[in-house]
């Protein structure tokens, strides 16, 4: 090889490489990757309890409560939104969006609900972690809830108020219905499920993930809204996964890929 053939060769790999490099930096810029996840049920003490020894002992007391009262639990679920440990930022902001055109968010069904607006915070939160505020969108059927101190490995468990869009329609519809897509009888897989969708923010910067259906949960349902269950009947309260969203570092295209193979093959010829 003489001099001339080596100056093009290694400044064409030089190029490849810098080429590599400036994709893979424009493909990051700005983009704050994060991971969270989601669990809903009609009581906040069984998802604090989730991974511990005391999560069963959570559900069993759960499960011998009044069951008039647990309709009414089941219509105002407890969401528990978790901030994965390896995220690169806070979560800023969590949407829930009803696919199910019959529902849509409340505010509660009267002054003792304990609702402050569209949300009332739960006890078993984890300490400095707070809700700044929530919005709806025009068809009351996409909520928005913004929160302080969200920082990666931290939890926050919120209530939420979920109505028919019919009036004359039973007006405590379970959740499991309404962001499941159970029908009234209990059927599972039958109807559309909610999605959920986070940002995530650090240094002034923000990232959305997409928007994710929660997980298809098709078990079926024995009691349901206004069908209540007999008190010496057992209806276990368990969490139901909400699934959750990724916002991973963009990977280089096929096109900076080739040009790598392009220059590790020049190298291997080369070498020969």
């Amino acid at each position: 090889m003489n001099a001339s053939t080596r100056f093009s060769y290694y400044a064409g790999l030089i190029l490849c490489s810098l080429a590599i490099c400036a994709y893979a930096g424009h493909a990051t810029a700005g983009t704050i990757a994060g991971a969270y996840k989601l669990d809903i049920s009609s009581s906040d003490k069984v998802l604090f309890t989730l991974g511990t020894p005391q999560e069963l002992q959570a559900q069993h007391e759960a499960s011998c409560d009044n069951p008039n009262l647990r309709i009414l639990a089941r219509n105002k679920p407890a969401v528990k939104v978790t901030n994965d440990g390896l995220s690169q930022g806070d979560i800023s902001s969590l949407t829930i969006e009803i696919s199910e055109p019959a529902f849509l968010f409340g505010e509660g069904d009267n002054a003792f609900d304990g609702f402050t607006g569209l949300t009332m915070i739960s006890p078993y939160s984890d300490p400095m972690v707070d809700i700044l505020g929530s919005s709806l969108s025009s068809n009351g059927r996409r909520l928005t809830i913004d929160f302080n101190g969200l920082e990666p490995g931290k939890s926050i468990i919120f209530r939420v108020d979920l109505d028919p869009l019919d009036e004359s329609a039973f007006p405590f519809p379970d959740f499991r219905q309404v962001l499941y897509g159970y029908d009234a009888n209990g059927t599972g897989g039958v109807g559309q499920r909610a999605e959920t969708s986070a940002i995530f923010s650090s240094n002034g910067m923000s990232t959305p993930t997409e928007f994710t259906p929660l997980p298809e949960v098709d078990d079926p349902l024995l009691f349901l809204n206004e069908h209540v269950r007999p008190y010496q009947i057992h209806d276990p309260v368990i969490p139901y996964p909400g699934g959750g969203s990724t916002n991973p570092i963009p990977e280089p295209t096929s096109l900076v890929l080739l040009l790598a193979g392009l220059g590790l093959s020049g190298v291997r010829r080369r070498t020969r």
